[in-house]
């Protein structure tokens, strides 16, 4: 994998960086307020990088994997007594 060091050396050369107030900002990855001088992390992605090359970056989706994790977690069953549905906890 090739090093991005020499791209993103401070936070506001990230991709995943987004300018609040006069020298703060956001980090989407970490989910993080940082400052734009801060050294980048080892995540950092140059902003003009190519999808392909920096597709192996994991980014957490909180949505998703909440939506994935809910749906293997409980069946939904009615019950023919009372026509109620209920949620059944495996």
């Amino acid at each position: 994998m090739k090093s991005n060091d020499t791209f993103t050396s401070n936070c506001r050369h990230c991709r995943f960086y987004s300018p609040e107030g006069r020298r703060g900002g956001h980090c989407s990855q970490l989910n993080v307020s940082v400052q734009s001088t801060w050294k980048a992390c080892s995540l950092a992605t140059p902003i003009f990088e190519p999808e392909w090359e920096f597709s192996g970056i994991p980014v957490w989706h909180s949505e998703t994997s909440f939506a994935r994790h809910a749906s293997a977690t409980y069946v939904v069953e009615t019950v023919e007594a009372n026509s109620e549905v209920s949620l059944k906890s495996l």
